[in-house]
């Protein structure tokens, strides 16, 4: 069954691309994802990155009740996001667009400056984010 195979393999490197796969192709329709997530212990890594996941999980499956169910979770209450392409500056604006609990925000453009400009009308739009960090190619703060 689908839940055990990611009960076992969700967050793992290696299985990234097939989970996004996997999200866009069912639009986790009768998946519980907060079950799932909360089901594991995680390593270092996977903790680090699990946001960023989750966000990518959800917009590819394109499911609104998800997003409004995982996005409000307390583990999106302090984010620190990067983007290296308009792909991911594009998830981050998706999520900004369902998150009602995020407060700080730490944003880092890691190619371009114009990654900051595209995801700033989403960060703006957001009004319970109280502290918003902007950092472009890895630089100082903008």
């Amino acid at each position: 069954e689908q839940w055990e195979i990611w009960k076992e393999q969700f967050g793992r490197k290696e299985m990234v691309e097939v989970w996004k796969f996997y999200c866009g192709f069912t639009k986790l329709l009768h998946f519980d994802l907060l079950k799932l997530i909360k089901s594991k212990s995680y390593s270092r890594w996977e903790k680090k990155t699990l946001p960023q996941l989750l966000m990518i999980s959800i917009y590819e499956a394109e499911n609104e009740d998800i997003a409004m169910t995982v996005f409000t979770d307390d583990m999106f209450k302090y984010i620190t996001y990067s983007s290296s392409s308009a792909y991911e500056t594009a998830i981050l604006g998706y999520f900004l667009k369902f998150s009602s609990n995020t407060e700080s925000l730490c944003f880092r453009a890691k190619r371009s400056p114009i990654q900051v400009e595209l995801a700033l009308p989403a960060m703006l739009a957001n009004q319970n984010l109280k502290i918003l960090t902007l950092k472009s190619l890895g630089k100082s703060d903008l």
